[in-house]
């Protein structure tokens, strides 16, 4: 989930320092500042500012962070490991996302990195609830209230997702459970599915790349034929192949999802969307 793919929209560094940050966005913010009077732009460093404070209240330690900003400076993404020596297949990773655009406002992300391949899988968005960069919202505080909600969650599901990794490490990876995930991709898309259709306008045929890289990682080929295996395939295309940053969250959640279910039909899914906000 820390491999944050771009497009030509994206700027292309790593973007992590406050100070940084200032700089490239504090211009036109301040214009807008001046001039909005229900929507109230959120600077991007102080979003970040106080996502780092809270981490640090809690203990946790943030290891290889990356952010991206979009040039015209009005969204911003954050991700970063929490540091965990004693997992060695993966750790947890957290972070968010501010829009200052008028579109989604603000919402954080939960999601494991996967070392063995380089990549990550993204287990869910955690959107807080139904709360916009209004003046009101943002001079009382409650927008970020919400870095309070992506923590909490963040708590509550890591052991669900330290579950559901052993899980896809105990079940054999057949050829029946490839192609019921591909069947499943396919029904998505003739059936309208918006995740999978947005997918499909940045992947030609994103059931075959994930075939395909079942076949031949491009990461530490495993030995192991484990869905785990299937796993990582998932997120190397999500990763990998999709060059939307907010896309990849919600691809990365459709197929881990779509995956677990079909190893589990009882499995608690994690992450999940707790409010999507309108626009």
């Amino acid at each position: 989930m820390s491999t944050i793919c771009t497009d030509k929209k994206w700027y292309s560094q790593n973007i992590v320092d406050v100070d940084e940050i200032r700089a490239l966005s504090s211009p036109a913010l301040e214009a807008r500042l001046s001039n909005e009077t229900v929507h109230r732009p959120v600077p991007h460093f102080d979003i970040l500012t106080r996502f780092r404070e809270k981490a640090q209240q809690l203990n946790l330690q943030l290891v290889n962070e990356k952010g991206r900003l979009k040039k015209d400076g009005e969204r911003y993404m954050y991700i970063a490991d929490v540091r965990n020596d004693q997992q060695p297949d993966y750790t947890m990773s957290i972070g968010f996302c501010n829009n200052n655009d008028k579109t989604r406002a603000f919402h954080g992300m939960i999601g494991t990195n996967v070392f063995i391949c380089s990549n990550g899988v993204c287990h869910g968005i955690v959107v807080p609830s139904r709360i916009r960069h209004t003046k009101g919202n943002v001079e009382s505080g409650r927008v970020f209230e919400k870095i309070d909600t992506i923590f909490s969650r963040y708590s509550s599901d890591k052991s669900a997702v330290a579950d559901q990794i052993q899980l896809m490490k105990n079940t054999p990876l057949t050829d029946e459970l490839i192609g019921k995930l591909v069947l499943k991709l396919t029904r998505a898309q003739q059936f309208g599915n918006t995740t999978i259709l947005d997918i499909v306008k940045t992947c030609d045929d994103p059931a075959r790349m994930v075939v395909e890289e079942v076949e031949n990682p491009t990461y530490n080929p495993r030995s192991d034929n484990s869905a785990f295996r299937l796993m990582n395939a998932c997120s190397y295309v999500t990763t990998h192949r999709i060059k939307n940053p907010t896309l990849q969250a919600a691809a990365s959640k459709f197929f881990n999802d779509t995956l677990v279910k079909l190893v589990n039909p009882e499995a608690r899914l994690v992450g999940d969307v707790i409010d999507v906000e309108a626009a």
